[in-house]
């Protein structure tokens, strides 16, 4: 049952994080100082962060469930990459002229109500 509940989230995880690169890519650059640079830091940021998702996933599946040491495992796994993801948002989230382009930007105010109700 955990496992099955780990790998959902997992496939999840995986399908919006390459939709949202998907979209960054197709809204192409934002009129920010080095906007390429900075679609290309975001877009590279959540195609990794999908591609790792889709690695821990593989790893996840090869857990056996019987195993005493099962949930232990398995978050070794979750935990295994947070450094990384964080060091790499940091990094997309260290513009500020972006980050107060997000911040105007209509879709991102939606998305942020819908978080939040």
């Amino acid at each position: 049952m955990q496992k099955d509940a780990l790998l959902n989230l997992a496939d999840t995880t995986q399908h919006v994080l390459a939709n949202t690169s998907s979209m960054l890519t197709r809204l192409g650059p934002p009129a920010v100082t080095n906007g390429k640079q900075a679609q290309n830091s975001a877009v590279s940021f959540f195609t990794t962060l999908a591609a790792t998702v889709s690695d821990e996933r593989a790893k996840l599946v090869a857990l056996d469930t019987k195993d005493p040491n099962f949930t232990q495992k398995a978050n070794q796994l979750v935990n295994s990459n947070v450094g990384t993801v964080v060091t790499h948002l940091q990094d997309v989230t260290s513009n500020g002229e972006m980050m107060a382009a997000f911040g105007e930007a209509p879709v991102c105010q939606r998305l942020l109500t819908t978080v939040t109700h």
